[in-house]
């Protein structure tokens, strides 16, 4: 580059020193966030996929009706190269209703992370999940009361097969706040009684170069081996466990989100370096003539024009990752660590953050740049010195409608201004769709639970493991739950190799509460994605679904509303479902739809769901009451749902995200005053001259001030206006619905009624800072401006 166009580098950025400043701010802010994002999530990441090594996480685990004698183990364990751990666990309720699972001491597989204090040494001493400890503000020293016995909290850990706390493997998100797992000395967990016992076995396999789907296959076998030999009643291979595998994937799931952010965002800033820098071409069209007919390429003059943005593009990034890498960190770390029982994790140098926050946002801006300038640049020199910067003239002037005068002066600057309009349309497009997502999540997710609780089935939701039928044998119905509101079956009665050989097996345990009604339930999967649908089976003229109309077909189904929404099911459609771990198929007819928000599941009659799964005629499964059933053994319940088990979705989702959405509403805050700020600037500077004529002619500041900010403010009206229902849209249909694809169950999509009234007070505010700031630009506007480029 020539010295005289280096030497010029230094005016035009003090001459622009506002916009700059505005573009490096934000640039500072988004990369330094992401930056910060991907470095946090790559650093805990990694943390989390050494704790498999480090740790000795399990290959799987079986839980068994009793305890499995030492023959069988080793039996397993020649047969299968295996090695096999005792992991028995003990459930016990807090006296405010939370769930406290209790493990004795670990040493060899499974193994935890100290985060703060000391384990347990004496019987009395208790170490707790951290973030549930957390969550619930108890610290070190505190007293707590599991049941008729009190422990000191001597630790905080992390358990490394509890990075999310799941309670049941098939629920639909994990409860860090009314759930917890938690490790005592061997001699306290022998001396607690049996209630709430669970034979846990936990296993290893000799080989360690298996792939995913030969360790899958292995533990296929392996649950096979272990029915021969005794009656599972769970059983996970590492691969389905969502305690261990969910926080991994959701890790991954985030760092894609936030990379698309950053380059939409960065793809907008490159288009208004774009438009700027070509209005400041239009401005010096007269020099850039005379230069080039002095014999400057366009090739010196682009690369000139590109340097300023590229330069401060580049200082941002280098400036962002320093935040990064020091605050924001430990920000996003924070955010992590307030949603999953993570290892302590050490920062490390990520080579992807450093690519996707800097060279990335160089190559967009520099791409987008170049696209722009080169065709801008690309005029002949006498087209410069004339200001005649179109490159097809017009035939005509535009007739303009018969409007007063102020209406056609305020028209024919949108129409001379029109791509910096709809720049500015689509920023405001973008930013719109930011604020709409952070703030109508919070609402959704009220509505959520209220549909939920508006559509329980009872107040209480009994699930019975199994009991002496009196006449018959005694069988077994082996439950977990698919959520923390429902109830299902997770193994097969061939798996379990039982004589009825029926899916879902009977019992006849009474209660003399005459509103307490049968039901009957199991689950099934999608063959495609393995999603698991709920099964029921309801009475008819049930007390407590008196709105539900069952089909009169054996093979007709009822399906609830979110369900049908999330694979956008039709009356007629026919479904098809399968058995886990099995190949047996079901195939049904939709015949109607329900308002069930809880879960994803189908209803028919009992009748009809005792033929289809070959149950005997009496069988069932829970009961639905609206009062405490006082009179069932307690051996007899495997799980009481209640309000509080219906909204753990809700309740987790608002207290993992609630710190993120200010964030998300503040960048589109930022995102709708940078772009509001910079366009609206440069029509003013476009205009510079004909606001000097207005001000030669007597026009006053502030009327001059309504015909240029009321076309911009028209601009921006319009934009903010169209942009909502575009917005829905695309929330709706692409954003949010891809975003639920991603997790168990459904919540529909809602907007509450105040929504667009808030947003459009946030596009007034944020346009009534730049007014203000509009009007000191077009003040400092000279009356010599006029007499400038003259002919």
């Amino acid at each position: 580059m020539r010295n005289p166009l280096r030497k010029r580098l230094p005016r035009e950025l003090r001459g622009d020193i506002g916009k700059y400043a505005a573009l490096f701010l934000f640039l500072v802010a988004i990369i330094g966030f992401v930056s910060g994002f991907l470095v946090a999530d790559g650093s805990t990441k990694t943390a989390y996929d050494n704790s498999f090594e480090q740790y000795n996480i399990e290959d799987g685990h079986f839980t068994l009706l009793n305890e499995a004698k030492k023959s069988i183990l080793s039996s397993l364990e020649e047969d299968w190269n295996i090695t096999i751990y005792e992991m028995w666990y003990k459930d016990r309720d807090f006296n405010n209703g939370h769930t406290i699972r209790i493990y004795p001491e670990r040493e060899e597989v499974n193994r935890l992370c100290l985060m703060d204090g000391e384990l347990p040494e004496q019987t009395d001493e208790i170490a707790l999940d951290r973030l549930y400890a957390e969550n619930n503000g108890i610290v070190i020293g505190d007293r707590i009361a599991v049941g008729d016995t009190a422990f000191t909290v001597t630790g905080l850990v992390a358990f490394s097969d509890y990075s999310a706390l799941f309670k049941n493997n098939t629920d639909m998100m994990f409860d860090a706040n009314r759930f917890t797992v938690s490790v005592v000395t061997r001699e306290a967990f022998d001396e607690m009684d049996d209630a709430g016992l669970n034979y846990c076995y936990a296993w290893k396999n000799g080989e360690t170069d298996l792939t995913e789907k030969e360790q899958y296959d292995k533990a296929a076998d392996i649950i096979e081996a272990v029915a021969e030999k005794a009656i599972p009643t769970d059983f996970v291979p590492r691969s389905e466990n969502q305690a261990i595998q969910f926080t991994g994937e959701d890790m991954g799931s985030d760092k894609s989100m936030m990379t698309v952010l950053l380059y939409i965002v960065m793809v907008i800033l490159a288009f208004s370096f774009a438009v700027t820098t070509r209005s400041t071409i239009e401005q010096e069209a007269s020099s850039i003539g005379t230069l080039l007919a002095s014999g400057y390429t366009r090739g010196e003059l682009l690369r000139h024009y590109m340097t300023l943005p590229l330069l401060v593009t580049l200082v941002a990034a280098l400036v962002g990752n320093i935040i990064g890498y020091t605050g924001m960190k430990q920000v996003v770390a924070g955010m992590y660590y307030h949603s999953y029982s993570l290892p302590t994790y050490v920062t490390l140098w990520s080579a992807e953050a450093f690519v996707k926050t800097t060279l990335g946002p160089i190559l967009i801006i520099l791409l987008v740049d170049f696209l722009v300038l080169s065709r801008a640049l690309s005029l002949p020199p006498i087209q410069f010195l004339r200001h005649e910067l179109r490159r097809k003239k017009k035939k005509r002037v535009m007739r303009l409608p018969p409007i007063h005068f102020l209406g056609r002066f305020r028209l024919r600057i949108i129409l001379q201004n029109m791509a910096a309009y709809l720049t500015l349309a689509v920023g405001i497009f973008m930013a719109s769709a930011l604020l709409m997502f952070g703030m109508c999540l919070g609402p959704l997710i009220d509505h959520f639970k209220d549909d939920v609780l508006d559509s329980k089935f009872a107040d209480y939701q009994y699930v019975l493991k199994g009991t002496d039928d009196g006449d018959e044998e005694e069988e077994y119905s082996l439950y977990e739950m698919l959520s923390p509101f429902l109830p299902v079956l997770r193994e097969s009665a061939d798996i379990l190799e039982l004589d009825d050989a029926s899916y879902l097996l009977g019992f006849s345990t009474d209660t003399d509460y005459e509103n307490a009604e049968k039901y009957s339930v199991c689950s099934l999967q999608l063959p495609d994605d393995g999603e698991e649908i709920m099964v029921y089976g309801i009475q008819e003229d049930s007390r407590y679904l008196n709105d539900l109309t069952l089909p009169t077909e054996p093979d007709d189904v009822i399906v609830s509303d979110s369900y049908m929404e999330k694979y956008r099911l039709k009356i007629g459609d026919t479904i098809r479902l399968e058995e886990k771990y099995k190949d047996d198929t079901y195939t049904f007819r939709v015949a109607g739809s329900y308002p069930y928000a809880a879960a994803l599941t189908i209803f028919l009659s009992q009748d009809s769901f005792r033929e289809a799964f070959d149950c005997s005629e009496d069988s069932f499964s829970g009961y639905l009451s609206d009062q405490k059933l006082t009179d069932l053994e307690d051996q007899a319940i495997s799980s009481v749902i209640t309000q509080d088990d219906l909204t753990v979705l809700a309740d987790q989702l608002n207290d993992s995200m609630g710190n993120m959405m200010p964030m998300v509403d503040a960048v589109a805050m930022l995102l709708y005053v940078l772009v509001l700020y910079l366009l609206s600037k440069m029509i003013v500077e476009r205009n510079a001259q004909s606001i000097s004529m207005l001000k030669i002619l007597g026009y006053e500041e502030g009327e001059i001030s309504r015909l240029y900010s009321a076309a911009t403010a028209i601009v921006v009206a319009l934009s903010l206006v169209i942009s909502l229902p575009l917005c829905t849209i695309l929330m709706k249909n692409i954003l949010f619905y891809y975003m639920m694809q991603e997790l168990n169950g459904w919540i529909n999509f809602y907007i509450a009624s105040g929504l667009y009234v808030k947003m459009l007070a946030c596009g007034v505010v944020c346009y009534a800072v730049i007014h203000f700031l509009q009007m000191r630009k077009i003040r400092k506007i000279p009356l010599a401006q006029a007499l400038k480029h003259v002919e």
